[in-house]
């Protein structure tokens, strides 16, 4: 049996609506076909993989094929995998029908949902920049600094060293997107401004998925714009433990105040902040409980709800449309569609870098770049970032180790009245009673298509709650880990790193205490249940049953998280033996090759980087400006 009869035969059964039309199996389908078209190796070989294995699993206990059986045992048969091995097969399953499904125009129409941006289109024009993969000849350059990414950290250090008169060379792999070119449909952007179609996974207990952007922008583009400052706490250890000198409160309050003025950084008002959001207040409050709206990085913005999509109306200030059209107005030139390769490194100083211009998935064209240039700047993100580093002969043990994330499990919640969570900002208001213990608790609602993978059961059990999809509201569980883990770099030159995390002791019990707060909250807002995102406890009714999460610690396995914010990979500090980087930003082996990204910091933020991560960068930029 082919591959699209083995997936409508899983889709019948997972969904199990026994009056589904044929058109919207077929339109599911050519939702994932459009999924897998461009996809990374990796998907196209854990998708099908995964299908022929549940179509033959059955063959042992039941002497049958899946595809071979009724529907409904078809639906019990997928029901009935538990376990850590069958939940995980069922976990990753549910994330490519339930995409499909419910990205279908016509079931997002039956569930209430709707896109009340859907005429906006964007109203920034692009500046002047240079399509690589649009080049029919290679290209040679000299440039005073070549910067590698242009996401927070690229851009930031970018503007500050072209502000202060240096011949800059920004690039970037990915497209440059704007909101014309949003299209407001999950799917399509998973596909286009995703690294990996959004299917980036760490290896460990449990597997954990990255959500990477990949376009001018980086990450900015594709996160829903919280804006903090890294507590005072965390700032101080930075100085005085791992010997960051320049990092007082006084210079650190006077980056994040230029950066914060650059973004447009902004509290959530009121008009915007969404019945999802406010429910989740009201709870916040009924507990006692410290929160506040976030501050984000927008500008008139409408509560279109696409944050992590790409914003329609451009409101989202991400650096595509503020620190590198900046950037470019001070002189700097950006190639995007285009892959740093290879680092020129003589008598251990840097003296160029190589590139290839590839095409909008990040496919190698024919055509090359090289930058003659005494300084590059890597900031590709702490996942890749250290790979680039290891790639081009790098040998300090602490590259690609020390890596932090803040894991999260959206906790959605079912109520007897309309929330439609999706009218307003996705991301509201934030609980910040926890931070100084590694939690905190921020609003987090998505379309269908992303919300139906963390509401459990499938079948019927889940199809039936997807039709309450507009009573019902969800916040992210977030937390600040203690624990580490690594990346490595893949094999060949155009090939993805690999993750290496399992969650400590410690950070596995705080996950579950934040999954039993943000419950905890909800039922104090009326809620009827909530959906923990645990496999062996996935609904609780009561606040007593959120505490007995704790009570009774599930497993780390059964824990099904997502993870944001990946850092430390290549740490700055002044102790060669355990920092990367210098805290001016150089590598300590290589001279004129510094690193502006979240893979500097040496422990994790405990709140959102993106404003420490542009300070950082913009310290290192001005550095690197002065000493021209």
């Amino acid at each position: 049996m082919n591959r699209r009869k083995l997936f409508l035969s899983l889709l019948e059964a997972m969904i199990q609506k026994p009056d589904m039309p044929d058109s919207v199996k077929q339109q599911s389908l050519a939702k994932l076909e459009t999924y897998l078209k461009d996809a990374p190796f990796i998907v196209k070989f854990v998708f099908p993989f995964l299908l022929y294995t549940v179509e033959y699993l059955p063959v042992f206990t039941r002497f049958s094929r899946l595809s071979k059986m009724d529907v409904e045992s078809r639906a019990g048969y997928i029901a009935g995998l538990h376990g850590r091995i069958g939940g995980s097969i069922l976990m990753v399953l549910k994330l490519f029908v339930t995409l499909s499904y419910y990205s279908v125009p016509d079931i997002e129409t039956s569930l209430g949902f709707t896109r009340h941006c859907e005429g906006i289109r964007g109203r920034i024009k692009k500046p002047v920049f240079v399509d690589g993969s649009r080049s029919d000849n290679d290209i040679s350059l000299e440039a005073d600094v070549c910067i590698i990414g242009s996401g927070a950290g690229g851009a930031a250090a970018a503007y500050a060293a072209a502000k202060s008169g240096m011949k800059t060379v920004i690039l970037e792999e990915g497209r440059y997107l704007t909101g014309e070119d949003f299209t407001q449909k999950p799917v399509e952007a998973l596909s286009t401004l995703y690294r990996d179609h959004g299917f980036i996974t760490s290896f460990g207990t449990p597997p954990i998925i990255i959500p990477l952007g990949r376009s001018v922008g980086g990450t900015t583009t594709i996160n829903s714009g919280t804006c903090y400052r890294t507590p005072p706490s965390v700032v101080k250890l930075w100085h005085d433990r791992y010997g960051i000198p320049w990092l007082t409160g006084d210079e650190y309050a006077r980056l994040a105040s230029f950066v914060e003025k650059e973004i447009h950084v902004e509290p959530v008002p009121e008009r915007i902040f969404g019945k999802n959001s406010g429910l989740f207040r009201q709870g916040t409050q009924a507990l006692g409980l410290s929160g506040a709206p976030i501050p984000r990085n927008t500008l008139e913005c409408d509560g279109c709800s696409f944050c992590a999509f790409g914003c329609p109306r451009d409101a989202k200030y991400g650096t595509m449309l503020n620190f590198i059209p900046d950037a470019l107005q001070q002189g700097a030139t950006l190639y995007s569609n285009t892959k740093a390769i290879k680092l020129v490194v003589r008598n251990n100083r840097v003296e160029g870098l190589e590139g290839v211009f590839v095409d909008a998935h990040g496919r190698p064209l024919s055509k090359n770049i090289s930058v003659k240039t005494k300084r590059v700047v890597v900031s590709a993100g702490a996942i890749y970032t250290p790979a680039f580093l290891k790639k081009n002969g790098l040998k300090h043990p602490r590259i690609g180790k020390n890596l932090h994330i803040h894991p999260a499990a959206r906790v959605s919640a079912l109520f007897n009245e309309r929330v439609d969570g999706w009218d307003g900002v996705p991301q509201g208001y934030n609980i910040d009673h926890y931070v100084d213990e590694g939690i905190f608790i921020q609003g987090q609602f998505v379309p269908p298509s992303l919300l139906s993978q963390s509401v459990p059961f499938s079948g019927n059990r889940h199809s039936d709650l997807m039709e309450k999809y507009a009573y019902m509201a969800s916040f992210g569980a977030l937390i600040s880990d203690t624990g580490s883990g690594r990346v490595v770099p893949g094999a060949g030159r155009m090939s993805s790193p690999v993750i290496f995390y399992s969650l400590s002791p410690e950070d596995h019990k705080k996950m579950v205490k934040s999954i039993a707060i943000t419950a905890k909250v909800w039922f104090a807002a009326g809620a009827a249940e909530v959906h923990t995102q645990v496999a062996t406890r996935p609904v609780v009714h009561s606040e007593k049953e959120a505490d007995e999460l704790l009570e009774n610690l599930p497993p780390a396995w059964s824990l099904e998280l997502m993870a944001f914010h990946p850092m430390g990979t290549a740490m700055m500090g002044g102790d060669e033996k355990e920092a990367v980087v210098k805290p001016d930003g150089e590598t300590y082996e290589v001279k004129g090759l510094y690193v502006a990204d979240a893979s500097l910091f040496p422990t994790s933020t405990k709140l959102n980087p993106q404003v420490t991560i542009m300070s950082m960068a913009t310290k290192i930029g001005e550095g690197i400006g002065k000493g021209l």
